[in-house]
């Protein structure tokens, strides 16, 4: 993560492009291998542990991608780098659907223009999420299933359908993702039918969509 951090300090296009190159490809094949990050020596990723690599690595990404004096393909590149390492950063369905919506968020409160990086990745994670396997990637685990876990998770999956709806109108990608929600929602709600709280949640995302 240090090489970032100093790359950062030059403000050279050349060098961050270069260490982004780097990163990225290692991301992609850490990804690519299932294999639990701090197994190969990365500190952990969760709110009480401030120096933790992956959260590091997350803001100085974050930090690439909004800085103006960098050049619009080394930001895209840094957004383009967060959605390779996305699963690691955001191991759980929740985390996930949370960043989307957040993201989504802030694009309806004030709509991002083609220059910023942040709409570069949201466009990046729907079309990375609309895949069958994306959707799924989203949707609560059945290993998890108490009711304070599941009410939380209803409200995510909502919530983020709900804002896809918003920018539908605007945004194909949106669209491509409320299409397979509709597809693979359906499709659990009949797979489902002896979990009637399984049942009831799905027929609850589902409607969302009609």
């Amino acid at each position: 993560m240090k090489i970032i951090e100093d790359a950062l300090k030059t403000c050279s296009n050349n060098v961050i492009e270069a260490c982004l190159v780097i990163l990225r490809f290692n991301l992609s094949r850490l990804v690519e291998s299932h294999v639990n990050p701090i197994q190969l020596g990365f500190t952990r990723n969760d709110s009480s542990y401030s120096g933790s690599d992956l959260k590091s690595l997350h803001s100085n990404l974050q930090n690439i991608m909004q800085n103006q004096q960098l050049s619009r393909k080394v930001r895209f590149a840094a957004a383009e780098v967060l959605e390779v390492g996305f699963t690691l950063l955001y191991p759980s369905p929740r985390s996930r659907s949370s960043f989307l919506s957040e993201l989504i968020r802030v694009h309806v409160d004030k709509p991002m223009d083609s220059s910023d990086a942040n709409l570069h990745l949201l466009r990046r994670l729907l079309l990375m999420f609309s895949s069958s396997d994306g959707v799924v990637s989203l949707l609560p685990t059945s290993s998890s299933s108490t009711t304070t876990r599941s009410s939380n998770n209803e409200d995510d999956v909502v919530d983020l359908i709900r804002l896809l709806f918003e920018i539908a109108p605007r945004d194909d990608a949106a669209i491509a993702l409320l299409r397979t929600y509709q597809r693979i929602l359906i499709s659990q709600v009949s797979d489902n039918r002896k979990d009637t709280a399984s049942r009831l949640a799905l027929i609850n995302y589902a409607k969302c969509l009609f």
